[in-house]
């Protein structure tokens, strides 16, 4: 799997990071440069993952149904009585 993942990441879109990075002005760099940064990397992996693995939707999962228990004022008097 690690060959697959390697050969579908786009390498244009990695190259062109490198270089914006490499023109960055480190002296201007904000919270919000490094989430662009962050987020950029997240989408080469992402868009990656899914190209090798592909995705799946989860079925919702069935309620189990209601058990028939005894009402709340049903109590152990109750039971006994019976």
């Amino acid at each position: 799997m690690v060959p697959e993942f390697r050969a579908n990441i786009n390498v244009d879109r990695l190259d062109r990071f490198l270089r914006y990075l490499k023109n960055v002005n480190l002296e201007k760099v904000d919270d919000n440069n490094v989430n662009a940064f962050i987020n950029e990397i997240e989408l080469v992996v992402l868009e990656s993952a899914k190209t090798t693995f592909g995705t799946r939707t989860d079925k919702p999962k069935k309620r189990a149904p209601k058990k028939k228990g005894d009402k709340p004022l049903f109590n152990y008097d109750c039971k006994f009585a019976r």
